[in-house]
């Protein structure tokens, strides 16, 4: 896919942030690293550059089939993050209201990506930073019961992301249908690494809801 796709988001919170970019590890032992969306982006591109090849990649397939799944199940989570922390706004004192001084609104950055699936993710990254201004709002009004019950919903509202973002870094190197008919070293390597394909993508009968690209093309 050679078109630039193009999206201009403004992200206000430390952890809408993190997500955008990784946060680096602490020492050498990298325990604390994580994956941002950048990084996810970058890894994606070339994961479906192995799958549009002459000799297509069926963990590549697969690895989109999985990012399909988690966006899915990442928009679930950011629905019932939200629903969460509206009903933590709805406890503030019908006497006080609150608005975003837009003064202060930081400027958008200007994401390019090269596949609709970090686009996707950009997107329910924004609405997640919306959910996180008004959980800061909650929070600066002391409406949490503790500073454990905010991180807690804040970390359980980041966690499709984290999912989501991680899914790449376990594809395994590429392998071809051929070399896993013929299961040589390369197909025994790629099944210890990254377990059995489903019997539905080496069939061809998976398709990609958000990708050109179709299972069927490769059987």
């Amino acid at each position: 896919m050679s078109n630039l796709l193009v999206s201009e988001i403004a992200f206000q919170t430390y952890v809408s942030r993190a997500l955008l970019t990784g946060k680096p590890a602490n020492g050498e032992t990298r325990k604390f690293s994580q994956i941002g969306l950048i990084s996810f982006a970058n890894s994606i591109k070339i994961i479906e550059k192995r799958v549009r090849s002459d000799q297509p990649d069926p963990y590549g397939i697969w690895c989109l089939v999985k990012t399909e799944q988690a966006l899915k199940k990442n928009k679930v989570i950011l629905s019932k993050f939200e629903q969460a922390v509206n009903e933590i706004l709805d406890l503030m004192p019908d006497n006080l209201s609150f608005a975003i001084d837009k003064k202060r609104i930081s400027k958008p950055d200007t994401l390019q990506f090269t596949s609709t699936y970090p686009i996707i993710a950009a997107r329910q990254l924004a609405q997640f930073d919306l959910i996180m201004q008004k959980a800061l709002v909650a929070k600066s009004f002391g409406l949490f019961n503790s500073n454990n019950h905010f991180r807690d919903m804040v970390h359980q509202g980041a966690s499709g992301f984290r999912t989501l973002f991680t899914i790449p870094k376990h594809c395994p190197k590429p392998v071809t249908f051929d070399d896993l008919v013929l299961m040589n070293d390369k197909a025994k390597a790629a099944i210890k690494q990254g377990g059995v394909i489903p019997q539905e993508i080496i069939d061809g009968e998976i398709e990609l809801e958000h990708s050109y690209i179709s299972s069927k093309q490769y059987t």
